[in-house]
């Protein structure tokens, strides 16, 4: 068995966290300076096009990308974010569970120093936090690595209390309106091109098809269940009664279907018929139930939202103070179907290694004489030059990539090249296979001749590095192909501003959801005959009006400005988020939520809102405003950003 190691700094980590419990926090704007100066970091500084609130500095951890982000507030300091570990492909199968477990040896050794977590959130995400005098310290994986989190004990009791707010809206429920919540969820978020069966007992189902096109879901017909569970006409009335067809000449099942574009509110409206038809057909309770499903012509589905997770496929391996999580991969398996020259490829690598690289558009010309690679032809228009290697494959190619001068890197096809072939068509569903295997396959040849890689990232994407004093060196999938990439070390400083930059958009993306969330839960619950208006940075305002048996949503637009919408927006706003244009007659978008609804449907004309106005003027959650008739301004809970 293979095993792909993540680099884990839990000693970096546990004198991190020392340092953060004993420093004299004020949550000013200026600690983040006085911490890294501290514990030994770069002075903290923004990276363009980033949000104003963060900055970051770079750390000494042991791991591919050792940076922190401080985050702040127009009041101060709010949180600390630092990287401790590599981050694995989250495009691979147990990318999950290999954090998770990274994140337990962490926890693990901070335990020993403080004793067990007493908090299951730190900040606004899921992991174990421990809480201090002003502070909480924790670990999360929510931005697909390993962090440490410090956050001030102000913004850890904003947090907390709208997580116990949810959970306290959560066990309001009944277990089939949550379990409803849950598919609804689940089948809106689901690829498309999906099959999704549902299993109950006595051989009963739902089945679920999505495409492009249609959202079509079946509930089994009584004579398909086991004789003991086999349902009475009277269900076939209720059934009937909630808007499902009988089983005709084109279904054997009760069935109905949702053409395209389907919006939030249809699966609303799907979920809450399946779970009603399931209870009405004997089904005592969602724990009965058994998900399963697949992607036509793909791999099958992640259904842990809808049941419970199995067993994590990982180990811990620990070697005194350094800790290593491994991932478990199949041994490499031939294929005689597609090529592979592992020992070219190894000849590369060994000649990239001890090339002197300049990393200029003149390495082109020498570092394909010094491969001993054939004629070159150079598309100027497309910063591409593209070069026959001597690798013994059907269309050996190697493409250099430059940006003017600079060579940014190398990109070499290692393998036969599927380009030609449509991968999505299910008769050609065993290519896919075909690389998979070719890919363990390369990774287990190079693994054996140049030791352990580590997970890190080549210029725009995560990948298995190998690391050498003139080049970086990964292996990449690519769908049609195996590709073997020699990327400028210095390029790190590249991919490591994207990685933050997207750290920072989920930070973001964070507070904005949870502004949402507020919002859907307070209008959810406003009386018949009530209003909420929210209003932007501008003159953009939307008002909720809750009817006996609907809450209407209004878009109002006094200075036209909707009508500067691009038509993407507008059609976006009209087939996906379910607003009514506004016309001559009636100068206002319209939406219309029918009762009963779900949580997730008041979020959803939340978050309606919340689109519309940040695509004005309206950046920050600071900037909204909240009033009802009768009671003026209404108080949004302490914001820590207002």
């Amino acid at each position: 068995m293979m095993k792909v190691a993540v680099r884990v700094d839990v000693e970096g980590a546990v004198e991190i966290a020392r340092a953060a419990r004993s420093f004299d926090w004020m949550w000013a704007a200026g600690d983040g300076a006085r911490f890294a100066a501290a514990v030994g970091w770069s002075a903290p500084e923004r990276i363009e096009t980033t949000d104003e609130h963060a900055l970051f500095s770079r750390t000494a951890m042991r791991v591919w990308d050792p940076s922190a982000i401080f985050w702040h507030g127009e009041n101060g300091l709010w949180q600390v974010h630092v990287n401790v570990s590599d981050s694995p492909d989250h495009f691979a199968p147990v990318h999950a569970e290999l954090l998770a477990a990274a994140a337990d040896s962490v926890r693990a050794a901070i335990t020993e120093v403080w004793g067990a977590p007493t908090l299951a959130m730190i900040g606004a995400d899921r992991g174990v936090a421990w809480e201090f005098d002003g502070l909480a310290i924790g670990i999360t994986t929510a931005r697909k690595t390993v962090e440490l989190m410090v956050v001030s004990s102000r913004w850890q009791q904003f947090w907390d209390e709208r997580h116990n707010r949810r959970v306290a809206r959560r066990s309001g429920m009944s277990e089939w309106d949550r379990y409803a919540e849950s598919l609804a969820h689940y089948l809106e978020d689901v690829y498309s091109d999906t099959i999704l069966i549902i299993d109950a007992p006595g051989g009963m189902y739902a089945q679920f098809a999505k495409n492009d096109d249609l959202l079509y879901a079946e509930l089994s017909q009584s004579a398909h269940a086991d004789e003991d569970w086999r349902y009475g006409p009277e269900v076939d009335l209720i059934l009937a009664a909630d808007g499902w067809k009988p089983p005709d000449g084109n279904s054997a099942n009760w069935h109905r279907s949702y053409a395209a574009p389907v919006r939030t509110a249809d699966y609303s409206h799907l979920a809450w018929r399946v779970v009603a038809g399931l209870s009405a057909m004997g089904v005592a309770s969602p724990g009965e139930l058994e998900p399963h499903g697949w992607r036509q012509g793909g791999r099958d589905l992640d259904t842990t939202a809808l049941a419970p997770a199995d067993d994590s496929p990982w180990v811990v391996v620990r070697s005194g103070g350094s800790h290593e999580v491994f991932e478990e991969l199949a041994p490499a398996q031939s294929s005689d179907d597609m090529e592979l020259d592992l020992p070219g490829t190894l000849g590369l690598i060994r000649a990239a290694s001890t090339f002197d690289w300049t990393w200029t558009r003149a390495d082109v010309e020498r570092f394909a004489d010094h491969a001993g690679w054939g004629s070159r032809t150079d598309l100027k228009l497309n910063r591409m030059i593209y070069a026959g290697t001597n690798l013994e494959l059907s269309f050996p190619q190697a493409i250099f990539w430059l940006d003017g001068e600079a060579l940014e890197r190398v990109q070499v096809t290692i393998s036969a090249d599927m380009s030609d072939y449509d991968l999505e068509d299910p008769g050609y569903a065993y290519l896919k296979d075909e690389l998979v295997h070719t890919m363990r396959a390369a990774l287990h040849g190079l693994r054996d001749a140049l030791g352990e890689p580590v997970h890190g990232s080549l210029q725009y994407g995560k990948s298995l590095c190998w690391e050498f004093p003139g080049v970086h060196v990964g292996v990449q999938n690519d769908q049609h192909c195996i590709i073997l990439e020699l990327v400028n070390p210095a390029r790190r400083e590249e991919s490591r501003q994207i990685r933050l930059r997207h750290a920072v958009e989920d930070i973001q993306r964070t507070a904005w959801n949870q502004v949402t969330e507020d919002l859907g839960a307070l209008v959810a619950t406003l009386a018949a005959g009530s209003d909420l208006v929210v209003k932007g940075a501008d003159h953009l305002s939307a008002r909720f009006r809750a009817l006996s048996d609907a809450l209407m949503l209004e878009l109002d637009d006094p200075d036209g400005a909707t009508s500067q919408f691009s038509e993407g927006t507008r059609k976006h706003m009209i087939n996906y988020q379910g607003w009514t244009p506004p016309t001559e007659t009636r100068p206002r978008w319209l939406q219309r939520l029918s009762f009963p609804a779900m949580s997730r449907d008041y979020e959803h004309l939340a978050h309606c809102v919340i689109w519309s106005l940040r695509t004005q003027t309206t950046k920050d959650p600071k900037d909204l405003v909240l009033r009802s008739e009768g009671q003026g301004e209404v108080d949004t809970g302490a914001w820590p950003w207002s």
